[in-house]
């Protein structure tokens, strides 16, 4: 679901006591603008909860645009990222809405001290920025702006929910952010700390995300975000805006365990367990940065990005779009063996040389299915280990169609498109960091 059908859901789906007033309405397309506006400024993408956020505990800016009538929550139905959730202790008032954020701004701002004031813009929770003129904004990079954000979630038994996926490591659009890892905080307290890491082409934004799992289930998030006004930045640029965000993790970690966030937590409840983040996830993240900033990996799950720029390089489909997964693992001696086989029908490998000496087998196909008339194809490197075993990094491309498509020229393009991927799983597979 993109951006534009999650607002029409949020300007149709209002549940209002009393009925929807003129400036109800009003209110809740409003909300719709800058909530777009908001994802087009920040572009803070892929967090897993960016927009569940707004949804999950309702839009208490809202209520005061509708003069306090009573707006209570927006929501659409049926979408499980989008279910009505009140909140820990029940369904909040507007008021009550309204002193939990007024609450949490004071959290964030005793945290961060008095170079940061309460943003004029509340959409996606509590949300503070540097004052202008302090040492804070100052001492951002040229043209970068900065805000902090904190919400609380129900997480209600919700594995989209869980710290389990909301930890994982992210890359999609140029953000890039590691997997959660423990960071102590006071009183005992653990942190999961998800932080920002260079993106290979220098992107102009980067994000961390502050998560703590409270003893009643529900979860603080505090998501930290620099960002420049320029399309475009140096990697110097990307990596002072790095270490500019990494002078406040401290503090943002005091800010997330703290007592008096709101609402309270309850006296039942069983705290979310500890994020359990796999080898294989890791191995993932490295080969999204093998592979480049059109790659996507979100929830474990490492693809194509939709309409950028490798994507469009593909062979227009009259009906239909393209899906490329891609993954990392390690295969036994015999399935390589099956795989690069010069049996009839079949692509062998072909032997490649690395400048360090390490010998890698590629192999790229594509064709037409005669029954469906979908398009596959595939490209692959694979390294044997010293053990016999052999990691492989693959890309698999298939059309999806809502008509057949019979066009030779489409399998010429896809195996060129597949053929310029060699080099990059080639720098996968001999990544000694990759545990396969």
């Amino acid at each position: 679901m993109n951006d534009d059908q999650i607002i029409t859901k949020l300007r149709g789906a209002a549940v209002d006591v009393p009925p929807a007033t003129a400036a109800t309405v009003t209110a809740v397309a409003a909300g719709g603008h800058r909530l777009r506006r908001r994802r087009q400024a920040t572009q803070i993408l892929g967090s897993g909860l960016a927009i569940a956020a707004v949804l999950a505990v309702g839009i208490p800016t809202l209520s005061a645009l509708d003069g306090g009538e009573g707006l209570n929550t927006v929501t659409a139905a049926g979408d499980p990222m989008t279910k009505p959730q009140p909140g820990v202790n029940g369904a909040p008032g507007a008021g009550e809405a309204l002193a939990n954020e007024k609450a949490n701004l004071g959290v964030l701002l005793k945290a961060l001290g008095p170079d940061w004031r309460a943003s004029d813009d509340q959409v996606g929770g509590a949300v503070v920025e540097p004052r202008a003129g302090s040492t804070a904004a100052d001492t951002l990079p040229d043209g970068y702006a900065a805000r902090a954000s904190m919400m609380v979630f129900n997480t209600d038994g919700r594995s989209e929910l869980s710290l389990d996926t909301v930890c994982k490591p992210l890359a999609e659009k140029g953000l890039v952010r590691s997997g959660c890892t423990d960071m102590p905080a006071a009183d005992g307290k653990t942190v999961q700390y998800a932080g920002p890491v260079g993106d290979q082409a220098a992107s102009p934004w980067s994000s961390a995300m502050y998560y703590f799992g409270r003893s009643d289930g529900s979860l603080v998030r505090i998501e930290f975000v620099a960002r420049s006004n320029a399309d475009e930045v140096s990697a110097g640029q990307e990596q002072r805006a790095i270490e500019w965000m990494e002078r406040y993790k401290s503090a943002l970690a005091e800010a997330v365990t703290d007592d008096g966030v709101m609402p309270r937590a309850l006296a039942t409840g069983s705290t979310p367990t500890a994020p359990r983040i796999a080898d294989h996830d890791g191995d993932l993240f490295r080969m999204q940065q093998a592979l480049g900033r059109n790659w996507t990996l979100y929830d474990g799950k490492l693809g194509l990005e939709p309409n950028w720029p490798e994507y469009k390089e593909l062979p227009e489909l009259p009906h239909g779009y393209w899906d490329a997964p891609a993954d990392i693992t390690t295969i036994s001696k015999s399935a390589f063996d099956a795989a690069c086989s010069a049996d009839a029908g079949a692509t062998p490998c072909e032997k490649r040389t690395t400048k360090d000496g390490s010998e890698v087998y590629v192999r790229s196909w594509a064709d037409r299915d005669a029954t469906s008339g979908e398009y596959v194809g595939e490209s692959a490197a694979y390294l044997i280990r010293e053990d016999g075993s052999v990691l492989l990094a693959e890309v698999k491309l298939h059309s999806v169609q809502e008509t057949k498509v019979e066009d030779s020229d489409q399998v010429a393009g896809m195996r060129t498109w597949l053929t310029n991927l060699q080099a990059r799983l080639i720098k996968a597979v001999t990544d000694p960091a990759i545990t396969g």
